[in-house]
């Protein structure tokens, strides 16, 4: 009874948290493309150089966090209290013993902690990617995955 306690909760953290996480990761690539590298045709999303998928995955972390924090925070005190409640009950309740600041608890060490893990994190799916691209092991198309053919 209390295993599925807060999945909706969880739902509505993870769904805006990994649209803004792929979102802003992938924006970020097409930024560097068509600016920084705009005059080098042989640079391609798979061909970056590796600080880019570094910089892009620690701001797509940073930015992810924040923006979900307040419904983590809610989701964790959801889980946490013995009475079963609503996100919205939760919600409310925490604001009104605290203030909007309450759900905010916590926030910039999250934010923080998110640079350094997701940028590794992005770091490590990119260089796999190259590894099975170079094994012959191509998972199909994903965005900003064209292994050298330039289409954006």
């Amino acid at each position: 009874k209390g295993f599925f306690r807060g999945l909706g909760a969880t739902w509505i953290r993870d769904i805006p948290f990994y649209m803004v996480f792929f979102g802003s990761y992938t924006y970020y690539k097409m930024f560097m493309l068509n600016t920084w590298y705009k005059l080098d045709p042989d640079i391609t999303p798979d061909t970056l150089p590796s600080w880019n998928y570094i910089i892009g995955g620690g701001l797509a972390g940073s930015a992810g966090w924040f923006t979900i924090f307040p419904f983590d925070n809610i989701k964790s005190r959801q889980q946490a209290n013995p009475i079963k409640t609503t996100f919205i009950e939760t919600a409310s309740g925490a604001i009104k013993s605290g203030g909007i600041k309450s759900v905010y608890k916590g926030c910039l060490p999250c934010v923080l902690r998110g640079f350094p893990a997701n940028g590794a994190l992005f770091l490590t799916v990119e260089y796999t990617k190259k590894l099975f691209h170079y094994f012959g092991l191509n998972a199909g198309s994903s965005l900003g995955s064209n292994h050298g053919k330039k289409q954006y």
